[in-house]
């Protein structure tokens, strides 16, 4: 089976560009339907992004991953037929009324479960598959013993490059500390801000939406050494272009595809790190024990 690698889409106008280096799945977020720092496309402009993947010979994938109120769920829910008419194919969700909704509608998109940091063993894993998920997105926050033994699952998703999500607040933080401190520069929306801890020197990314907060990693994980033991027939693999350099995550896409088609992975990462000798590249937390 196919070995996938899906990417993010930061800027629609970037898909030839994920295609090209070797990406076959690319993922929109959609306005009012998806928590991220990822630049939301319309509902309208769904059709002719489709369009346009499959002319590449891609799939195109929409980020559903908002928590919906009871008060929105029929919105949600005539959201979701209408992408099943046009013929999207895959879901990747966070509210279990996404799964509940494709039975009860008998909509045939496929669901991917992505609740951040959430999925963290194979036991979780199997329960979602058991309720209709397909595949599911693992926590980028595992140990690199945890990774191995969850990617040994057949629904995992893998993320392997970029700034990962470290936390989630349904609370506006950045507009609530505005208030409070009398700012009048526009903090919510905003990408082009960080947070720093008192006592560590590191500027992690954060962003509000209508949706919360979400604070990201300072660093990009990166998985060139540990691909290898991630991999199996069929593995999803995801970069998130979130933050990231968008001609370095164009090289990070062709990177992890050529280590799919049997280069040596330690040639590949140091190739990457001589064209971006400024991208702070970490192993996140694989390297953390787990007793």
């Amino acid at each position: 089976m196919e070995e996938k690698i899906a990417v993010t889409l930061q800027n629609k106008n970037d898909m030839p560009a994920f295609i090209n280096a070797g990406a076959v799945i690319l993922i929109a977020a959609i306005e009012k339907f998806s928590s991220s720092a990822l630049a939301k496309v319309k509902q309208e402009e769904i059709p002719e992004l489709k369009e346009s993947a499959e002319a590449l010979g891609a799939e195109l994938h929409l980020l559903v991953n908002r928590l919906f109120h009871e008060t929105e769920v029929d919105e949600l829910c005539l959201f979701l037929k209408e992408m099943d008419a046009i013929g999207i194919r895959t879901v990747w969700f966070a509210d279990p009324a996404v799964l509940d909704i494709k039975e009860k509608e008998h909509l045939s998109f496929a669901c991917i479960y992505m609740p951040d940091t959430l999925l963290t063993s194979r036991q979780d894993m199997e329960v979602w598959h058991a309720m209709g998920a397909a595949y599911g997105v693992i926590s980028p926050l595992l140990s690199r013993t945890e990774e191995k033994e969850i990617t040994c699952s057949p629904h995992a998703v893998v993320p392997v490059h970029g700034h990962m999500v470290m936390s989630r607040s349904y609370r506006h933080l950045l507009s609530g500390w505005q208030r409070a401190a009398g700012i009048d520069a526009r903090l919510s929306e905003n990408t082009h801000l960080t947070i720093r801890e008192k006592k560590r020197e590191d500027q992690m990314p954060i962003y509000e939406d209508e949706t919360g907060t979400l604070i990201y990693t300072d660093y990009v994980l990166r998985s060139f050494h540990d691909f290898s033991s991630f991999r199996r027939d069929g593995g999803i693999y995801l970069i998130d272009s979130v933050f990231m350099d968008r001609v370095a995550c164009f090289e990070a896409v062709h990177s992890y595809r050529r280590i799919i088609e049997g280069e040596n992975a330690q040639d590949v990462e140091k190739e990457y790190r001589e064209k971006f000798p400024g991208e702070k590249l970490s192993e996140g937390y694989y390297g953390e024990n787990v007793q």
